[in-house]
């Protein structure tokens, strides 16, 4: 990242009751649902998406995802969240770590980072979650995003090839369109 004035949030904690089975994915993606709103609204976020993207064609949106996505593999890393607790940080949290060059979180934190910042850009988002060959549950989470004239690509940032490879998958459940 480029030098520039360190941002500190505040740090916030929030203790919240998630159902088991699916009714819990449905609850989690709700919260990750609002985080991308609310990171994409942060009146840092949009400026920090659009140095990613400047050395883009203009209208050039499969560039400008690919970039936003570069971006956020280059600068997390990937860690589990801790056993049997489900963790979501927020965007000014997980930017001010990348500040800091301690960015971590696992698939649930690359989709809400990625997701802020392609919708601060006006990108139609949405959340997939993933059930793979061997598993009873969903058991991942990526960003979907409308790249316009070229579809609708996947951007799983907790894998480094960009997909999730080798792994069979069983079922996918997607989550409409984040407005």
């Amino acid at each position: 990242m480029s030098p520039r004035p360190m941002i500190r949030p505040p740090l916030q904690i929030q203790t919240l009751e998630i159902p088991t089975g699916e009714a819990g994915i449905d609850k989690t993606v709700g919260y990750m649902t609002d985080l991308i709103r609310a990171g994409a609204m942060w009146p840092h976020l949009r400026p920090l998406a659009l140095r990613i993207v400047s050395g883009c064609p203009e209208r050039d949106f499969s560039c400008m995802a690919e970039k936003i996505f570069q971006f956020v593999q280059m600068n997390m890393k990937f860690i589990n969240d801790n056993y049997g607790v489900e963790t979501l940080q927020t965007v000014p949290y997980m930017i001010g770590a990348m500040e800091r060059g301690v960015a971590h979180g696992d698939c649930d934190d690359f989709t809400i980072l990625i997701g802020a910042l392609l919708k601060s850009l006006g990108f139609q988002t949405k959340i997939r979650v993933l059930k793979f060959m061997g598993g009873n549950n969903f058991s991942h989470v990526m960003l979907v995003a409308n790249l316009r004239g070229a579809g609708w690509r996947e951007l799983d940032g907790s894998v480094r090839s960009g997909e999730v490879n080798g792994v069979i998958r069983r079922e996918q459940k997607d989550y409409p369109v984040i407005i």
